[in-house]
């Protein structure tokens, strides 16, 4: 009788032991009594020390051979132990869901390397068709397959079509996002392929690799590469995590490299020919034009107002860029100015579509009748989103056409290449948020203006200005074709604007030195911390951490805190208590790790 450590997705940190009198190995799926049910779990090793009486009997061994190897286990492992969650929710993620209902899975293994180790390289330019060109030809070099990740699912789909030619068919497959019978088909032809060459998405991350396979990250500092649901994890640290596991060659690349990068390796930065000619312009003395009677709500410059409707009038396109959508910004009481603060997470709601919002967590509700402060019963915001310029932009432009384009709108992509076809034949304006700038991948706009560069810098979190600086960087670079870029600001000197013209090394060393100075990342972990509903107040695991020696901060009032703490490791060990199985009627926290 053997006694298994068996992974079963759910929110608890720690594998679950069974017996078994019948022989499996390490990364077979096993058939396990769980609660009043079955459910099918991973093993990954086995127990030495004889387990508490009454440890249950597995029901079956559903594989013959493992279909997991040990690399992509521990892999799983490392980013569940910098990410603060299970290893078995990271790879119930990463896996197709055929996977853990037990259905037939080929066998995946690979021998041991040693002691051997993998290497990492930096490519970082602002041109894209350079990187892009770069990537080429170290797919087609590589001698043991490549898996090549793009932060957007488009973005690998024109990587992928220009290989076509370069690598063979047989070789070249292209990860699919998240259809479960697609996925399985391409998990089996790159187990058989050879030399496979794969391009995708985020999700392509969880493709099967040889050892020594080439992993390419572009774009690595972008946000894409987070899970979107939880447990939150970045997909990017999981391909690094198999790259070490898999003594490959890991290459990481993009406009401009992340902090945790540009802070402990200090790749080279290389200028390319300017692609855009940059304006700032100062909001100070810009004016709320009046046209036809109606006020712009945004104080807009004679040049931007100028510049629209001549490219517009000849059949071009403009974009104007507002990273806030709805009616307004933060929603204020007219009388005492106290804003309406979300319950959840304590950051102010803004209105959109009707309701508010909270641009944090995404809690919404309606708006309410009163203040809670002082009662008062007049709601204002304080500055205006993208639904109310539209009306306004479309008056400027005289029937020309004005196209929304944020995050859910347009809401399927029929509506979406309608849209770009009628901007491709006639020209017009965009009126968009950051979602916008993925439109320079198919339209050739004369003009990108950043109606309030500032609102990008003004975003609750300590990367707001790497936001900030990542967007005007995308809207300066992004796509071939030339361009004007329009930043209307009022603070024309800060560095994440200087650095449009200086370079990410300026906007890094001016943008770290304060980060180090307050105890932000990366010189430390960053730890959201959600507490669940059914324990109460978060106060006394407040009190216990601030006891431990965690730095942490709560805003007095909703569930969410923060933690800072350079020492994940310790962090771990003493919250891995509040997540046990047994603790499962209290209900497990909702963690966020950010170490960028």
């Amino acid at each position: 009788m053997s006694f298994l450590k068996v992974l079963i997705p759910g929110p608890w940190w720690h594998e679950l032991t069974y017996e078994s009198d019948v022989v499996c190995a390490a990364g077979e799926r096993v058939l396990v009594p769980m609660g009043r049910g079955e459910r099918v779990g991973l093993c990954v090793g086995f127990e030495y020390e004889p387990p508490p009486a009454g440890t249950r009997h597995i029901s079956a061994v559903i594989d013959t051979d493992p279909v997991l190897p040990a690399d992509y286990i521990n892999a799983a492992r490392i980013v569940a132990s910098a990410f603060l969650c299970s290893t078995a929710d990271v790879l119930r993620t990463l896996l197709p869901s055929s996977f853990w209902r037990g259905e037939p899975f080929p066998p995946y293994c690979l021998a041991s390397q040693g002691n051997e180790s993998g290497t990492t390289d930096f490519f970082y330019r602002y041109n894209e068709s350079e990187r892009l060109q770069f990537y080429r030809e170290q797919v087609r070099t590589a001698r043991a397959g490549a898996l090549v990740l793009f932060p957007e699912r488009d973005q690998a789909k024109r990587f992928h079509k220009s290989l076509i030619g370069v690598i063979p068919k047989e070789r070249l497959i292209l990860w699919p996002v998240s259809n479960a019978q697609a996925m399985m088909k391409a998990w089996r032809n790159v187990l058989t392929a050879d030399r496979p060459v794969i391009v995708g998405g985020p999700g392509a991350a969880a493709a099967p690799l040889r050892q020594k396979a080439q992993i390419i990250v572009e774009e690595e500092a972008s946000l894409s590469w987070r899970s979107q649901s939880q447990p939150v994890f970045s997909l990017r640290s999981f391909a690094a995590a198999r790259s070490r596991e898999l003594c490959g060659r890991l290459i990481l690349g993009g406009r401009l490299p992340s902090s945790r990068v540009f802070s402990g390796f200090a790749p080279e930065e290389k200028r390319s020919q300017e692609n855009a000619v940059i304006r700032v312009i100062d909001m100070n003395v810009a004016s709320h034009l009046q046209y036809q009677g109606v006020q712009f709500p945004l104080p807009l410059s004679d040049l931007l107002i100028s510049e629209t409707v001549r490219h517009v009038s000849t059949g071009s396109c403009v974009f104007w860029i507002l990273d806030r959508r709805g009616i307004s910004g933060e929603i204020r009481c007219a009388d005492c100015g106290q804003p309406i603060i979300c319950a959840r997470c304590g950051t102010p709601f803004v209105m959109e579509k009707g309701r508010l919002r909270c641009p944090v967590c995404g809690s919404k509700m309606s708006a309410p009748d009163y203040c809670s402060n002082c009662g008062g019963r007049i709601l204002e915001g304080s500055l205006p989103g993208l639904e109310l310029i539209r009306s306004t932009a479309e008056n400027l432009l005289n029937g020309r056409p004005v196209v929304m384009w944020h995050g859910d709108d347009p809401a399927n992509l029929t509506e979406a290449r309608k849209r770009i076809a009628v901007l491709k034949k006639e020209g017009g304006l965009v009126l968009g948020s950051r979602r916008a700038l993925t439109l320079l991948d198919s339209l050739s706009p004369a003009l990108i203006a950043w109606l309030d560069a500032d609102a990008e810098a003004r975003r609750p979190s300590y990367m707001s200005r790497f936001y900030a600086y990542s967007m005007l960087l995308e809207s300066c670079w992004r796509g071939a074709s030339p361009r004007e870029v329009l930043l209307q600001t009022r603070r024309f000197s800060q560095p994440w604007i200087v650095g449009l013209q200086a370079g990410w090394h300026y906007f890094w060393n001016s943008e770290l030195k304060e980060r180090m100075s307050l105890g932000f990342p990366p010189c430390t972990h960053l730890v959201e911390f959600e507490a669940p509903l059914g324990w109460g107040s978060c106060e006394d695991l407040l009190f216990e951490l601030d006891e431990a020696g965690f730095n942490t901060l709560w805003p007095g009032n909703g569930r969410i805190f923060t933690v800072f703490t350079p020492q994940m490791a310790k962090l771990r060990h003493y919250l891995e208590r509040y997540f046990m199985i047994n603790r499962s009627r209290f209900g497990f926290p909702r963690i966020e790790v950010w170490s960028d």
